[in-house]
């Protein structure tokens, strides 16, 4: 019998209550019009929406942002919102441009509408940021001077090139310095990353205007003045970094994942009847999570739908016209969910948007079918005292008698908590002899968490299951970065990384 899935799932105490509050799911229910619940019917084991989900479904305003908590439905409303363009209006599936913050997303949302819409989704273009801005790349890498092969490098590929591009510099200024270590490297590159993300050069912005990533954690106090000297020692390296870095992957035919949004929006800007193409090919712009976005990426949206950017001259038809047609775009957004802003999220693209798009119409999701009312009131409680962009109200589907409360316990260190885990597992199967381990879950922030916590657990009689023993991403793990090296010297013999 295996125990649970050890998994770096959730972000802070907010989202540890929304996690656990996720396993406790029921499907939604409510009046809809009778074309919209038949769509929805074809998804197994769903309801079908509610009226304000069906409102937003059938909405034909051309600016429209639902705003919604954690489990109210908005990722479904946006899905189902396609399904309803491609059999309900009509509409050709290469007119609709979908656009989401993570691969599993995507592949969710490609699944689901091709499982309800069938061929009529052939054509759509449906992916992340990154996904969709490499296609476009792919198109037309001949006017920034890309191979037409190029590839996008790995986590391992970024940090070996910054490694290599650190000792080059060390030697042009006469050596003397250390090599870098893995986890400096890491920290040089996650501040190069985020000035990508914010769409800044950082060798044309001040040292101290150079944005730095968001600490994991808030300081109220502020930082003791060794840390900001250190801060400010690392922004120059990294500024010192930033072009031997490019120079490093542009000789390998290398972009990494942010230059593939910044290359995207340089060729908006350096082929306008390129963006003009593809402004006139998508008619409907659909993005989910747009808080999780970053600044470069809400760039991209802004051009890929016409919105005027500040210092440069409009060469489009404004938002709505494309070439003479109509053109909507349909955003799902929560404001109180980002969790990403250590690599450049910005939560306040939400309110962007309301303030650019001429007459967006909000769309507020109000009922949480995921959450317990005890786990929903809980995290009410923490956001009542973190400031909110936009306000919102949420009220649980979920009976309070039907629901488990949410208990709060501190501990010492993690093995103090390891050893509550152990006896509260062990209380629950002896007083619910129908419990098995699977029924038990941990959620914890890290992957660095899980993997300090799974053995201690285990030394304490659990049998543990983690979806990442070594705490690797899939592609780090060696049987996996083996076979996908082989498989790029199939492709090229003469890659050389490989």
């Amino acid at each position: 019998l295996d125990w649970s899935v050890v998994r770096s799932m959730m972000t802070g105490c907010l989202c540890a209550l929304l996690g656990w509050a996720g396993l406790l799911r029921l499907a939604p229910t409510g009046p809809a019009p009778r074309a919209i619940a038949r769509l929805a019917s074809r998804e197994p084991a769903r309801a079908v929406p509610n009226s304000v989900q069906a409102e937003a479904i059938r909405s034909r305003d051309r600016a429209v942002l639902v705003l919604a908590s954690a489990g109210t439905g908005k990722t479904r409303v946006l899905r189902t919102r396609m399904a309803w363009l491609l059999l309900k209006q009509s509409v050709p599936s290469s007119s609709i441009l979908a656009v989401t913050f993570s691969q599993h997303a995507a592949q969710q949302l490609q699944a689901r509408v091709t499982a309800v819409a069938g061929p009529a989704a052939e054509g759509a273009w449906l992916g992340t940021f990154h996904s969709i801005c490499w296609r476009m790349l792919r198109e037309h890498h001949h006017h920034l001077a890309l191979p037409p092969d190029f590839r996008v490098a790995a986590e391992a590929d970024q940090l070996r090139l910054l490694t290599e591009a650190h000792a080059e510099l060390v030697e042009a200024r006469g050596g003397g310095s250390p090599a870098l270590t893995r986890k400096r490297a890491a920290e040089l590159l996650q501040r190069i990353l985020h000035w990508k993300e914010r769409s800044l050069d950082p060798l044309a912005v001040p040292p101290a205007h150079t944005p730095r990533p968001a600490a994991g954690s808030a300081d109220a106090g502020g930082k003791p003045a060794a840390a900001e000297r250190g801060d400010l020692a690392a922004d120059s390296l990294a500024r010192s970094l930033y072009p031997l870095y490019q120079s490093a992957l542009a000789l390998r035919g290398m972009l990494d994942f942010s230059d593939l949004t910044l290359r995207a929006v340089q060729l908006f800007d350096e082929q306008p009847q390129v963006l003009a193409a593809y402004r006139s090919r998508f008619q409907h712009v659909l993005v989910d999570e747009l808080q999780d976005t970053s600044r470069v990426q809400y760039e991209w949206l802004r051009r890929i739908t016409g919105q005027p950017v500040p210092g440069r001259p409009q060469q489009q038809p404004p938002f709505g016209r494309s070439g003479g047609a109509e053109q909507a775009v349909f955003v799902a957004a929560d404001d109180d969910q980002s969790v990403y802003g250590w690599r450049g999220a910005d939560r306040t693209n939400v309110l962007r948007f309301l303030s650019e798009f001429d007459g967006a119409r909000v769309i507020r999701l109000t009922t949480s079918y995921r959450c317990s009312p005890h786990a929903l009131g809980a995290a009410q409680a923490l956001l009542s005292r973190s400031p909110s962009l936009l306000a919102k109200e949420c009220e649980p589907h979920t009976p309070a008698a039907d629901a488990p409360r949410v208990v709060l316990r501190c501990f010492w260190d993690a093995r103090d908590e390891a050893q509550w885990i152990a006896r509260h597992v062990a209380a629950q199967r002896k007083s619910h002899p129908a419990y098995r381990y699977s029924d038990f879950a941990v959620l914890v922030r890290s992957q660095e968490l899980a993997a300090a916590l799974a053995p201690m657990l285990r030394a304490r009689g659990l049998p543990i299951s983690t979806s990442l023993p070594s705490g690797l991403p899939w592609w780090g793990v060696p049987e996996v970065a083996t076979s996908l090296a082989a498989l790029r010297l199939v492709r090229s013999s003469t890659d050389d990384e490989a």
